[in-house]
């Protein structure tokens, strides 16, 4: 796969004329896309914990099934 200029390179074609405005936009588009697609495909171990599985745990709660104590 080819690197993909930064924005500071393509700040830098963009004054020298190299490329234009829109294929700028299309070279940040697709790097945002690369970074997306990377992030989604990353083991699961390197993003951390799944903070779902912190949840304080329901089953401690009256037992009655109101969601009130009991009195």
């Amino acid at each position: 796969m080819d690197r993909l200029p930064t924005p500071e390179e393509l700040g830098d074609m963009l004054k020298r004329g190299e490329i234009t405005r829109e294929e700028a936009i299309e070279i940040m588009d697709q790097r945002a896309r690369d970074e997306a697609i990377g992030t989604l495909l990353k083991p699961m171990k390197e993003l951390g914990p799944d903070p779902a599985q912190n949840k304080p745990d329901d089953s401690r709660s009256s037992g009655n099934g109101t969601g009130k104590a009991a009195r």
